[in-house]
């Protein structure tokens, strides 16, 4: 409803080229906010959306800098480049120029951005090339370390190259999603496994769901258990994304009076069968989740 009002009041020009069409339309909601909320109001969505981007900023430094420093500076470039045993002083100093060098880089980056749906859509993008095996590395103990460096080098290097064709952009997403992820499953296949002794000490941590069978077991937990537990939150996920759709489907029609779906042409009943239904599921799906602890040793 906010877009499409937005549309309403600020309408397009659509003598202009696509590129600039799209910077112009995400510019509306600036426009929108400038011309149209008064001063209070504008200053807590200000606040708000300065809050936002300052939690994202702060999180993806510290995340890339701690990468930079526990993952390669003090694992591999300091003992076998340098030779020596990184000092507490070294890794703040490392952590900083990580710091630095993600601020700058990031700051290039955003000059070569012509709009934020372009931003949003090379995110995406590499999201979903290594999406799936960051999912498997939880739920299957074959998936190494190795495994997810070559998903990530897999995704950059095919990445400029689906940018710059003209496929749609699904296609683009399960080409990306699909070229990753066998990337990191060949090469932790191919691969040596992580040692037993820090497998089942992760296990003993961490209780993950899924294809842990042999793990679980040298754990001294139930192996079969284990893979259970997997399809029950499975399940849980889907009834309860189901559950939230319906509510916010019904919720939503009611709120900006949508009619019912030509099969059933009854508006009020449907609203009512929506939010009945979403909530009736909440139980069922709280129950998969949450109704039984995970398996202890």
């Amino acid at each position: 409803p906010l877009g499409l009002g937005l549309l309403l009041i600020f309408p397009p020009d659509l003598g202009l080229s696509i590129e600039l069409l799209t910077a112009e339309r995400e510019a509306t909601y600036v426009r929108g906010m400038a011309e149209l909320l008064p001063v209070g109001v504008l200053g807590l969505l200000l606040t708000g959306m300065l809050a936002a981007l300052a939690s994202t900023v702060d999180t993806h430094l510290n995340w890339g800098a701690s990468y930079w420093t526990n993952d390669l500076y003090m694992r591999f470039i300091a003992p076998r480049l340098l030779g020596r045993e990184p000092t507490a002083r070294s890794l703040v100093w490392v952590a900083r120029g990580a710091n630095l060098a993600i601020v700058v880089l990031s700051l290039w980056v955003m000059t070569q951005l012509t709009s934020i749906a372009t931003a949003w859509q090379t995110s995406l993008l590499l999201g979903a090339g290594i999406g799936v095996v960051l999912v498997l590395r939880w739920i299957w103990w074959r998936i190494t370390a190795w495994g997810e460096l070559a998903t990530i080098a897999a995704s950059l290097v095919l990445a400029p190259f689906l940018l710059a064709s003209d496929l749609p952009e699904a296609v683009r997403l399960l080409v990306m999603a699909g070229a990753a992820t066998v990337a990191g499953i060949a090469v932790s296949l191919l691969g040596a496994p992580e040692s037993p002794e820090r497998l089942v000490e992760f296990y003993r941590r961490a209780r993950p769901p899924g294809f842990w069978g042999p793990i679980a077991i040298a754990a001294g937990d139930d192996g079969p258990a284990v893979a259970r537990r997997l399809w029950r939150g499975l399940a849980a996920a889907f009834i309860a994304a189901f559950s939230m759709l319906c509510v916010l489907a019904g919720s939503g029609t009611w709120l900006v009076g949508g009619p019912a779906p030509t099969w059933f042409p009854w508006r009020a009943p449907w609203i009512a069968l929506l939010l009945l239904g979403g909530l009736a599921l909440v139980p069922l799906w709280w129950r998969l989740g949450f109704g039984q602890p995970a398996s202890r040793s």
